[in-house]
């Protein structure tokens, strides 16, 4: 039977009903309410039509496809995690709880994808892409991907910007490419840069706000702790250590170590010296080579094993160097390779001290398998010169008159005769010298 035309008259200010029975005793009926014609499936509305709106119910599957392949639902109480929802969400699920009245959109084909397309300029752009079989979602830009993700990863593909804040001030890229030096990239490197080139695949995390800076943190304890932070309007990059604690900081022209002078120790290790040079802030200390010495500003001592070379200090060398004195023209009173200076010793207390020396030379020791033909606290391969009292030996006795300036003094064994050497050079075989001739001239000394 083909029906051209149904029509029904009502009275004015009457509705009207047509009630359907399917073969399952589903009764369906269409009726109007008003202004409004509703579709209810044993007395459950299905659908609601008014003018400039379709709604359907609750609860009610909008489905696709000659096998519903398609459905979108408003599920109008909770779903718990997991749970499968006739024709919606099937099989075993992996899925979330969701609230009261939230709207589900599924695809219940095996492998069924889902895909999002809008029209420009008469041609399909994919701008959302579920790839159920493969496990992967992507998010696309006119239909290039900008953003995918899978169970194990979120990936942004190379050269896409990643951005944040309104005007995309803050940019992180992977750069496919090598950039050159000082290149600029748009809206990541702005400008006129001053940069490093950058080999390919490169990540580069940039922020074009002007003078805007760059600050990374990380919490414990409830609190929130810097760690690297940049002021790019001062030029200077911060360093921090625990509990936010600055440890350094790197300045136009300067980098500053412990610039708030707090109770932070520095230590640079070698291959195999753990104390290579160590600074302790807390006694105002440092050493090369070895753990701070208590009491001492600056000590050496490097007992690393190495081979010694002639003519090359162990501890300490200064090479030979041909020194330029740029100045003008004039007289240098005083030069020297090094100077031990005057040092004024203040104490708190009364307190004496034995002996007071600018320099301490003790002599050294042959150990294991070490055999010296000679040795000597100090070795000056030329003139030595003292502007005071030139003493050798012990000083624990007196000779009883109190030596000139410029005298050279003896004082183990017998006391000599003629201290006062007036010229050349100074020799003795033993260190009881028995008699000095005035002029000083080897050939004068007996011993």
């Amino acid at each position: 039977m083909v029906v051209e035309d149904i029509i029904y008259h009502a009275k004015a200010g009457r509705d009207v009903a047509i009630v359907m029975v399917d073969k399952n005793a589903n009764k369906y009926r269409f009726e109007t309410n008003g202004s409004n014609l509703l579709l209810t499936r044993n007395g459950t509305t299905l659908q609601t039509i008014s003018t400039g709106n379709s709604a359907p119910g609750d609860d009610v599957e909008l489905t696709f496809g000659a096998t519903l392949d398609g459905a979108i639902i408003l599920r109008s109480t909770a779903l718990n995690a997991n749970t499968a929802l006739a024709g919606v969400v099937v099989g075993t699920p992996v899925t979330p709880a969701i609230a009261a009245n939230s709207m589900i959109y599924s695809n219940i084909t095996t492998d069924g994808d889902v895909l999002v397309v809008a029209t420009n300029g008469g041609n399909s752009q994919a701008w959302a892409w579920i790839d159920s079989s493969a496990g992967l979602a992507q998010l696309l830009g006119a239909g290039t991907p900008v953003f995918e993700w899978t169970a194990t990863k979120l990936e942004v593909p190379d050269s896409i910007l990643f951005t944040l804040g309104s005007d995309n001030d803050q940019a992180a890229l992977n750069r496919a490419t090598a950039l050159g030096a000082n290149t600029a990239l748009t809206g990541v490197v702005v400008g006129t840069p001053v940069t490093p080139a950058v080999a390919a695949n490169s990540l580069i995390v940039s922020n074009i706000t002007a003078d805007g800076d760059h600050l990374f943190a990380c919490q414990t304890g409830g609190n929130s702790q810097a760690y690297l932070f940049r002021d790019v309007s001062a030029g200077d990059t911060y360093l921090f250590g625990g509990a936010g604690v600055e440890a350094a900081v790197l300045k136009t022209g300067i980098t500053i170590v412990n610039d708030t002078a707090a109770d932070i120790d520095f230590r640079v290790e070698g291959d195999t010296n753990a104390n290579m040079h160590v600074i302790d802030a807390g006694t105002d200390s440092q050493s090369f080579g070895s753990a701070v010495v208590a009491g001492a500003a600056v000590s050496v001592g490097n007992a690393t094993s190495r081979t010694l070379v002639t003519a090359v200090g162990n501890q300490i060398h200064v090479p030979a160097v041909a020194l330029t004195d740029g100045g003008a023209n004039g007289t240098i009173a005083e030069l020297a390779v090094a100077r031990v200076g005057v040092e004024t010793v203040v104490a708190t207390n009364t307190i004496t001290y034995s002996d007071a020396a600018s320099l301490v030379v003790a002599l050294p020791v042959a150990s294991t398998g070490a055999t010296f033909t000679r040795k000597y606290a100090i070795w000056a391969k030329g003139e030595i010169r003292t502007l005071t009292n030139l003493q050798i030996g012990d000083n624990t006795a007196a000779f009883g008159t109190t030596q000139p300036t410029g005298s050279a003094i003896f004082q183990s064994g017998t006391a000599p005769v003629g201290a006062i050497v007036t010229g050349g050079a100074l020799f003795a075989s033993t260190t009881v010298m028995r008699k000095i001739i005035a002029d000083g001239t080897a050939s004068n000394v007996e011993t």
